[in-house]
């Protein structure tokens, strides 16, 4: 009987909350009516847009201790605050979130600077990543990445060597 009481609970719970196909719609269309694509997301362009990165390695899939560079497969976390996008959920039967393509909203050029390659761009390539965009002008993207970076290991204690390697980002 308990397990009944609570697929209804959560069945209430879920429908509750759901917004409809055309609440959404609206949304983005009205998120994505004005291209800002172009603009920095901040009312006063004098000021700096702070973008957040972290970092989850998933795989060190080499270290080349001759070249001084190792590669990593891991997924990087872009957050920042775009202050035109944002809305007041009550105007949209309580939606706080909604998903964008990257193609619609101003994203930061981050690069790795100390790259073995120059080609490791990490946000404005012709990737086709959605962006989860909060009620608030939150933002973030995740994109997933393998890239080699440059580093000076260290080994005088070698076989009991440590390295500490830098990952240098610039816009």
């Amino acid at each position: 009987m308990s397990t009944i009481t609570v697929l209804i609970v959560c069945f209430l719970f879920t429908s509750a909350h759901s917004v409809s196909f055309e609440t959404s719609r609206r949304l983005f269309n009205d998120l994505t009516e004005n291209d800002t694509k172009y603009i920095r997301p901040v009312l006063n362009q004098s000021h700096a847009v702070d973008v957040h990165v972290s970092v989850r390695a998933y795989n060190l899939k080499m270290f080349d201790v001759t070249l001084g560079k190792f590669s990593l497969l891991s997924s990087f976390l872009f957050d920042w605050k775009d202050e035109y996008k944002k809305w007041d959920p009550r105007k949209y039967d309580g939606l706080r979130k909604i998903h964008l393509p990257k193609s619609n909203v101003w994203v930061p050029n981050i690069l790795i600077e100390n790259s073995a390659d120059l080609t490791a761009i990490l946000t404005n390539d012709n990737s086709h990543f959605e962006l989860e965009v909060m009620n608030d002008g939150r933002i973030s993207m995740s994109v997933p990445a393998v890239f080699e970076v440059l580093c000076e290991p260290n080994i005088q204690k070698y076989p009991f060597d440590e390295h500490e390697c830098a990952i240098v980002f610039t816009n």
